[in-house]
Order: C-alpha cells, then structure tokens, then sequence
C-alpha cells in the first residue's frame, strides 16, 4: 500500500498486478459508492413509508373516515413532496369534507408535480368553481383543453362558466357546439341545443 496525492487530497490505493494489468481501487470512490447505497436505501425506505401512508388514507377514504384520510395523505405528502397521488388524494379527500382551502392546496401541489394530468387539472377547476373563482376555473379548463381538445366534459364545463357566470355566451356556445361534435348524445344535449337556439 501507498500514499498517492492527488487533486490535493491523500488518497489511499492499493496496486495489484495481475497478469500484466493493474487494479487501483480508491477508498474515497468506495466511501462515496457505499454512502450513495445509503442514502439510495433512505430513500427507497421513505418512498415505501408514503405508499404504507397512501394506502392507509385510501381506506380511511373508503370508510368515510374524510378527515383521517386527509391527515394522512397530508403525512404521505411530507414523507414524499414529489408523490403525486398523496397530493391529488388530499384534494379528493379534501374537497368531499367540503375543506376547499385544503382542496385547492392539494390539487395545486399534484399539479406543480405533474402539470400534465388531466383529472388533476379538472378537478381543480371545479374546486376553484365552487370557492367562487370562476375566471380561475375557466383559466385551468382553457390549459387542460390547449392540451386535450377532444376532453369532452371540460368542454362542457367551460361552456357553462362562460354561459352562467363569466357573462360570455358566446365563448360558451362554441365549447358547446364543440361539446355536441364531440359527443352528439350528451345527457344534457337537448338542453343545449335549447340554449343555443336562443343564443344564436
């Protein structure tokens, strides 16, 4: 064994020849590769506390048990700020309590987490709709439709904000008519085809 300096920093390494070839193992590489397993487990640990967490507030949520359900949800979301069920679970768990703040909260983190989810997004403009944020709630549909123009029930949504709250029937009659493309037999069709008819 010898002392080799390198980069300013005494490493110690052992050389061992074996047919001609030479193995050098460093020990601050090996300290640095066992530390990583470490923390690797750490993280493996706490990412299976969240789903243990998760999986625990999903049946709470099933028995009704709302505010057990958002409690934990809420410790699955600290456990793992980037698990995006723990989040979209507290907004549902949230919302059915009637805890609009906390719902609102919740969707926005599953959205910061992954911005791309359809219900995510949904589900937040109908929270925002029901605080009274109806221009919120048509700013969300609008991003969920620029991505998924054929989301039929976001069409939907967004008409009626625009026909009864936002005062712009005419920004709602073309998500209707777009809504009646998308799905001719709607449950509400005859409705909106009345609408439409004396919203020309």
């Amino acid at each position: 064994m010898r002392t080799i300096l390198g980069a300013g920093v005494v490493t110690l390494a052992w050389l061992t020849v074996f047919g001609g070839s030479i193995l050098v193992t460093k020990v601050p590489v090996l300290r640095r590769a066992t530390e990583a397993l470490r923390e690797d487990q750490a993280v493996q640990q706490v990412l299976a506390e969240a789903e243990r967490l998760l999986a625990q507030g999903v049946h709470a949520q099933e028995q009704n048990r709302l505010s057990d359900a958002i409690q934990t949800y809420r410790r699955a979301a600290k456990a793992d700020p980037s698990f995006f069920d723990a989040h979209y679970n507290l907004g549902v768990a949230a919302y059915e309590s009637g805890d609009l703040p906390q719902c609102l909260s919740g969707y926005e983190d599953a959205l910061a987490v992954n911005p791309l989810s359809i219900k995510a997004r949904f589900n937040f403009a109908v929270a925002l709709q029901k605080a009274d944020y109806p221009a919120d709630a048509a700013n969300e549909l609008e991003k969920l439709l620029a991505a998924n123009p054929g989301e039929a029930r976001a069409h939907f949504a967004l008409a009626n904000l625009y026909a009864q709250q936002l005062g712009q029937p005419a920004k709602g009659r073309a998500h209707y008519l777009r809504l009646l493309e998308l799905e001719p037999q709607h449950p509400q069709g005859t409705a909106i085809r009345y609408w439409l008819e004396a919203n020309p």
